[in-house]
C-alpha cells in the first residue's frame, strides 16, 4: 500500500483482502434476495469461505441448508469443521452443512436436484469447463429462481459458467428496464477477461454493473420489473475483480490496525 506521494504506507496480505472484498461485493445482491434458506458452493478455497461467512453473518437465520461441491474431500472437509465452529461460536444459524464428493456414481442426478432447488449458488474455482450444464437451473414451469455469482474466473480460459445459461439469462431483458441484464462489477474488465462472455457472445448492452442497478432500484415502485427480478429472477453476477476493491478494503484495514496497535511498525521504512 502506498499513500498519495506514493511512499510506502503499509504490507498486507493479499490473499486475505481479495478474498474478503471479493466475497463482499459479491453478497450485496444476495441481499436483495427474497429466498436464502438452500445455499450450493462450488470450491474450498478463501473466496467460498469469504462467501458463506458472510451469508451466514447477514442472513444465517434464514438458512436450511448449505451444499459444498469440491473434488478433494480433505478441503472440502476442512472448511466445513472451519465454518461449523465459527458459526458455533458467532452466528448459530441452524444450517445444515455438507460435502458432495464429484467422483460419487450418482454426482451428476444429486447436483442437478440440489441446483434446481437452491436459492443462492456461489461459483469460486478457477475452472476451465461449466460446472454444471444450464438445463440445471433453467427448467420450464419454474417459479422460484436462484441468484447466481461467478467470481472464480478471472480470465478468458476460464470459465464457470455455461454460456447457455448466459445467454438464456439475458432473453428476459424488458424493453426499458435493466431486469434480466447480467450483473457485473466492471463492465470493460468482464468483457475483456471474461471466458463466459466470450464464449457466449454476449455485448455490452447485455451487461450491468452493481452500482448502476442499486441506484435504480431507488427510484422504481416496490413492485416494479427491476424489484421482481432483483428479488425473485434469475440473477447472475460475474466478476473478475476490481483493483480500486482491494485499495477501499486495505486502506479501512491499516486505519483499523492503526487504531488497535495492530500490526509492526518500522521506521524510516
Amino acid at each position: 500500500m502506498c499513500d498519495a506521494d506514493g511512499l510506502p504506507s503499509g504490507v498486507l496480505n493479499a490473499e486475505a483482502v481479495t478474498g474478503y472484498r471479493t466475497s463482499l461485493i459479491a453478497l450485496t445482491p444476495y441481499l436483495w434476495r427474497r429466498h436464502t434458506e438452500k445455499i450450493v458452493v462450488f470450491g474450498a478455497g478463501k473466496q467460498a469461505l469469504w462467501h458463506l461467512r458472510l451469508a451466514l453473518a447477514l442472513r444465517g437465520d434464514e438458512i436450511e441448508s448449505i451444499v459444498l461441491i469440491n473434488r478433494t474431500t480433505s478441503r472440502a472437509e476442512e472448511l466445513l469443521a472451519k465454518l461449523r465452529e465459527e458459526n458455533e461460536s458467532r452466528w448459530k444459524s441452524a444450517a445444515t452443512m455438507q460435502h458432495i464428493d464429484p467422483s460419487r456414481s450418482d454426482f451428476q442426478e444429486c447436483l442437478r436436484t440440489h441446483l434446481s432447488t437452491a436459492d443462492a449458488i456461489f461459483c469460486t474455482t478457477s475452472a476451465t469447463e461449466p460446472l454444471f450444464p444450464a438445463d440445471y437451473i433453467i427448467t420450464e414451469g419454474k417459479e422460484r429462481q436462484p441468484y447466481i455469482s461467478a467470481v472464480g474466473s478471472w480470465q478468458p480460459d476460464m470459465i464457470e459458467l455455461d454460456p447457455e445459461l448466459l445467454r438464456q439469462t439475458t432473453k428476459s431483458i424488458l424493453p426499458g428496464s435493466k431486469a434480466g441484464s447480467l450483473l457485473v462489477d466492471d463492465r470493460e474488465g468482464v468483457l475483456h477477461h471474461s471466458g463466459e462472455i466470450s464464449k457466449s457472445k454476449i455485448g455490452a448492452e447485455y451487461l450491468v454493473e452493481i452500482g448502476e442497478v442499486d441506484s435504480l432500484a431507488h427510484s422504481e415502485v416496490d413492485e416494479g420489473p427491476l424489484q421482481h427480478w432483483m428479488k425473485d429472477g434469475l440473477l447472475v453476477y460475474k466478476s473478475v475483480g476490481v483493483g480500486l476493491t482491494d485499495l477501499a478494503a486495505s486502506t479501512a484495514i491499516l486505519a483499523i490496525a492503526r487504531e488497535r496497535g495492530l500490526g509492526t511498525t518500522i521506521s524510516q521504512f
